[in-house]
């Protein structure tokens, strides 16, 4: 967490905000998405895919990462970046999520939460103190703060009628020669079938998961990318009322 770090707002569109974060390893601009690399990797793709996919900046775990392999390893082998092979900035969660979570494996007192790790069953304790130094040791360039997590108040049906629209391994797409979109430019638009998707899909086949997990990147960065866009025009109200019509 060296370095210059500091945040510039360049652009308002009522309450959009366009932004630049300057850290010590690159700029994000946002509003931003951050793939999820819970345990120092993006599941499925290389760092360099990353960045052909267009992402600026990753999201890598606390609590995976001090359980497995070590901060202290990771920090010994030259800090996160160097780990994961990942140039850009790396946001780290506090690994409040994750411990509160643990029903049944936690207890919260006033100093943090002492937990039960779900790989050995080994106790650990985590505090806002210790999820700081977790962090520090894996280099982080934004750190976050431990944090409580109440349970998400919403029912499964809510949940499932707002998911990323496509069951790629429903029989409907068995015989579907057209891409997962159309509009999409992303190498797995450009080379897989939905057909071949399902196939692959059933089959457990490993391409399955990296045509999946590409699509999925280049569609909310290049979401973001046209809502950065948006701002900058000062039509961000247009923009969303023509995404909000088409879900």
């Amino acid at each position: 967490m060296s370095g210059t770090f500091g945040f510039a707002l360049t652009r308002t569109d009522g309450a959009a905000r366009l932004g630049r974060m300057q850290t010590a390893h690159g700029a994000t601009e946002t509003p931003a998405f951050m793939p999820v690399g819970t345990q120092g990797a993006v599941k499925g793709v290389t760092p360099a895919e990353l960045l052909a996919c267009g992402a600026q900046i990753v999201l890598s775990n606390t609590y995976h990462l001090a359980l497995r392999p070590g901060h202290e390893l990771i920090r010994d082998l030259g800090g996160l970046h160097r780990f994961m092979g990942w140039d850009g900035p790396i946001l780290t969660d506090s690994g409040g999520f994750q411990v509160f979570s643990l029903e049944g494996l936690r207890r919260i007192d006033e100093d943090g939460v002492t937990f039960r790790s779900h790989l050995d069953g080994s106790t650990h304790t985590l505090t806002p103190e210790s999820s700081m130094a977790i962090q520090t040791a894996l280099g982080s360039d934004v750190a976050m703060v431990l944090d409580e997590c109440p349970p998400l108040p919403a029912a499964r049906e809510t949940v499932e009628a707002a998911v990323g629209r496509i069951n790629i391994k429903r029989e409907e797409f068995r015989r579907d020669p057209r891409p997962l979109d159309p509009a999409c430019a992303c190498e797995t638009c450009r080379t897989a079938s939905r057909a071949y998707l399902r196939h692959l899909y059933v089959s457990n086949e490993i391409l399955a998961s990296r045509y999946n997990t590409i699509h999925n990147l280049a569609y909310y960065l290049g979401l973001m990318a046209k809502m950065r866009d948006a701002i900058a025009a000062g039509a961000f109200a247009s923009f969303r009322e023509a995404f909000l019509a088409t879900r």
